[in-house]
């Protein structure tokens, strides 16, 4: 028998700077995630091909939007998880090293979102994806600093932003150059828009939630060790993917459901 002292210790996944992870955060990134992705192939479904749903109202609608929020809010836990973890000092040295860290992150998330524009510009120009979810997500790790700088009122913060995106959501105005802020023109159409208003408040509220449930870092609450569960380990591993995942999904569901007969988008 194997004595108990060099007996192997199992190291789950880690961040890039070495820390464990939180299986919960991954798995509900996953999650979300995946009703995302089963929405884009409902939307696929109705744009490219015969499928008559109204995914602009009812229950679809708020599926939709139920899912990006658990999405978004999950974004604003783990900029709050991220930053505690940092730590901090009189010095300033670890404060100044994660936000230029953080600042990589941003720029190569929002990076991928302007891809995500050229190539939409291209394919549908009458419907690009002028601000996106990605694009809401990079602006928000850019931005962490600033909305950490809310401290105990990111909840009420967020709270109000997002009432007053909804009231902005029905204003019209005679100019394109806002749609990013929450205020569209006319006419305005795309297959992807998540801006600022409300949507930053969405973070803030997970900003909120993430200093609540994990000061400076840590866990507050006990909870079972649920990683080595098959579907919560596999939804785990789409969460620590979800960048990835995410701009892969469209071009392998397009590419599928092209194969299947299920819509034309090249006849």
């Amino acid at each position: 028998m194997i004595p108990h002292a060099v007996l192997p210790i199992r190291k789950g996944p880690r961040t890039r700077e070495g820390l464990p992870r939180y299986w919960e955060i991954d798995a509900a990134r996953g999650a979300a995630l995946v009703n995302l992705v089963a929405f884009h192939v409902l939307f696929d479904l109705c744009y490219f091909g015969d499928l008559q749903l109204d995914l602009d109202g009812g229950p679809w609608f708020w599926y939709t939007r139920l899912s990006a929020s658990a999405f978004i809010i999950l974004v604003g836990v783990s900029i709050a998880i991220s930053r505690g973890r940092a730590g901090s000092g009189a010095d300033g040295i670890a404060e100044r090293r994660w936000t230029r860290a953080n600042a990589v992150r941003g720029a190569a998330i929002l990076g991928w979102a302007m891809v995500i524009t050229a190539m939409t510009w291209l394919a549908i120009p009458g419907d690009l994806v002028a601000f996106g979810i990605l694009h809401l997500v990079g602006i928000s790790v850019l931005a962490a600093p600033l909305l950490l700088r809310t401290g105990r009122y990111a909840g009420g913060t967020g709270a109000i932003l997002v009432l007053i995106g909804i009231v902005a959501s029905r204003v019209r105005v005679g100019m394109p150059w806002l749609t990013w802020l929450g205020l569209r023109p006319e006419g305005f159409t795309t297959v992807d828009y998540f801006p600022l208003l409300p949507w930053i408040g969405v973070v803030l509220i997970g900003i909120c939630i993430g200093q609540r449930a994990y000061p400076r870092g840590k866990r507050r609450f006990r909870a079972p060790d649920a990683s080595r569960v098959p579907p919560v380990r596999c939804l785990a591993f789409l969460g620590r993917n979800s960048l990835v995942l995410y701009l892969a999904h469209q071009p392998v569901v397009l590419a599928a459901l092209q194969l299947a007969g299920a819509i034309d988008i090249v006849g």
